[in-house]
């Protein structure tokens, strides 16, 4: 079984979310908060394994490097935010170091956390390598798909025609008691979104 625990980071409001299960664990989307989920994790007495980025965006990527130099574990990127990642206008409000990229995830690929699967489901829309992270009865999204409405498509690499489609055609076809863990914000439903989200109908 993954537990999860979430931290809401300063700035942006980023969910970061560290799923647990025995005492290891995987974190996905570091914000600018992470001293404080290393405290957390050390407190726990946890074994961090990894980083999981759902997208390339400063906001769900400025606690890498702590991360990286607490614990010394790798972190993983769709291919197609390589460029964004590394782009230098990616900053946000203050500097921070990006460390280089450990490896891609791809569509289909299984994460493993103990003897718990953690299926990757390529999501683009939002930016082109936008991922969401299965693990029944749950999907982290990203900045993909939030509560009653939809990610950005404004920004380079945006689509609102690839969104759209990456939610209908990948997340609603999943059980309607999902419940989506979002990039930001509460948590919801497939079910609810399905039924109640004016950019779905």
């Amino acid at each position: 079984m993954i537990y999860i625990d979430k931290l809401i980071n300063s700035g942006l409001g980023v969910n970061t979310y560290m799923l647990f299960s025995g005492n290891s664990c995987i974190i996905i989307d570091p914000g600018r908060d992470s001293l404080e989920l290393v405290r957390k994790i050390r407190s726990m007495h946890l074994n961090p394994m990894m980083i999981l980025l759902t997208h390339g965006h400063f906001d769900h990527i400025e606690g890498i490097e702590i991360l990286k130099r607490e614990f010394n574990i790798p972190f993983f990127i769709h291919k197609n935010d390589e460029e964004l990642y590394y782009n230098p206008l990616n900053g946000g409000d203050f500097s921070f170091r990006k460390p280089p990229i450990d490896g891609f995830l791809r569509e289909g690929d299984e994460i493993k956390l103990n003897d718990n699967k953690i299926d990757v489901i390529h999501t683009p829309g939002h930016t082109k390598g936008s991922v969401s992270f299965f693990f029944y009865p749950y999907l982290v999204t990203g900045d993909t798909l939030f509560y009653g409405t939809i990610g950005r498509t404004d920004l380079p690499g945006g689509s609102f025609e690839e969104l759209v489609h990456s939610i209908k055609e990948k997340i609603l076809i999943l059980p309607e008691e999902v419940v989506i863990l979002p990039g930001h914000g509460d948590e919801t439903t497939v079910g609810f979104e399905k039924e109640e989200n004016p950019y779905l109908q």
